[in-house]
């Protein structure tokens, strides 16, 4: 059991997927998934595979449901906890399926960042821009220029009028 991760993907799964789809990466699609996706994998002095880049997304995706951090580290699971997690393996093995033969794919920031340990450590690493528009009768000046820092480091930018 990974202390990390509640549902993971079974190797022969992974297996069979590998075998039979094969990923339309068109002209420059894999030269650019090993230039700026593909992890180094330290132990192997080598820079990931696609079907482990895919392997690790999916878990790192799917064990950020909620429904699963009281299940991190629990011994004795119930009849309800185990039908969860055998609904999310097969989830995450259709979006297994479905990213290794790249007919969805997450964003780049997912495919760099997660199921990784900087992930779990730093919650913010899978946030991407988003926006945020304050009401300038409930918000002071003060407030939106006290959050503005918090806003930039986020990517996150503000509208006011």
């Amino acid at each position: 059991m990974n202390d990390r991760f509640v549902v993971e993907l079974a190797d022969d799964a992974i297996a069979k997927v590998v075998k039979d789809v094969q990923p339309h990466w068109g002209p420059l699609g894999w030269v650019t998934y090993k230039r700026t996706y593909a992890r180094y994998v330290d132990s192997q002095q080598r820079t990931e595979n696609w079907d482990e880049t895919v392997k690790r997304v999916v878990e790192g995706n799917i064990n950020l449901d909620p429904r699963l951090r009281a299940l991190r580290g629990k011994k004795n699971r119930s009849s309800e906890d185990i039908a969860l997690i055998a609904s999310l393996q097969e989830e995450a093995m259709r979006l297994f399926s479905l990213i290794y033969g790249l007919g969805a794919t997450p964003s780049g920031r997912n495919l760099w960042v997660s199921g990784t340990t900087y992930q779990s450590e730093h919650g913010d690493a899978l946030n991407n821009c988003s926006f945020y528009a304050p009401r300038v009768n409930l918000h002071s000046y003060h407030h939106r220029q006290s959050n503005q820092p918090w806003l930039l480091i986020h990517a996150l930018g503000e509208w006011s009028n």
